[in-house]
């Protein structure tokens, strides 16, 4: 089943707006789009900002990880954005920053963003944890690096990368 965007109840057509308006980076209080029939905004800009903790797991019994990379990743299109991120994959798994378990890793490194990003649902989160998949945790942080910028530069991403 098709669905449009819509706003002023509860339901898929507002939940697509939403879906929609986090695709193409706008930053906002989406809950807006729930409660009023109408919403008109001229001072949006948007953002295609990805930014990435790089994981390794240290002990999977205890859940415990190593950080090995911060990583900030600006984009000028959307679909940059997302290709990237889709490259990006390869190496692993991308967890937001969002639960208790993480939050700490959100707060510690990305702070600086101009913009909220309380509302954004999990699958379009800006600031994101990437737990590497086995095959890569031996690779040093060099390497990753390289492989990050490879995909940044592809997408003429601003790129910001630091080792922990």
């Amino acid at each position: 089943m098709a669905r449009g965007g819509s706003c002023g109840y509860q339901g898929s057509g507002p939940g697509a707006t939403k879906e929609i308006l986090q695709i193409v980076g706008i930053k906002m209080d989406y809950n807006t789009i729930s409660k009023q029939s109408i919403v008109k905004r001229s001072d949006l800009i948007p953002q295609h900002d990805l930014n990435i903790v790089v994981l390794k797991p240290k002990n999977c019994i205890h859940n415990r990880k190593e950080e090995r990379l911060v990583v900030k990743m600006q984009f000028e299109k959307a679909h940059q954005k997302w290709q990237a991120k889709k490259m990006l994959e390869v190496l692993g798994d991308f967890q937001p920053l969002k639960d208790e378990s993480t939050s700490i890793l959100e707060a510690t490194y990305f702070t600086d963003l101009p913009y909220s990003k309380e509302h954004e649902l999990y699958e379009y989160a800006t600031n994101n944890g990437l737990l590497l998949n086995k095959p890569f945790h031996s690779l040093s942080n060099d390497t990753l690096t390289s492989i990050i910028e490879n995909i940044g530069y592809k997408f003429n991403a601003g790129l910001y990368i630091r080792e922990l």
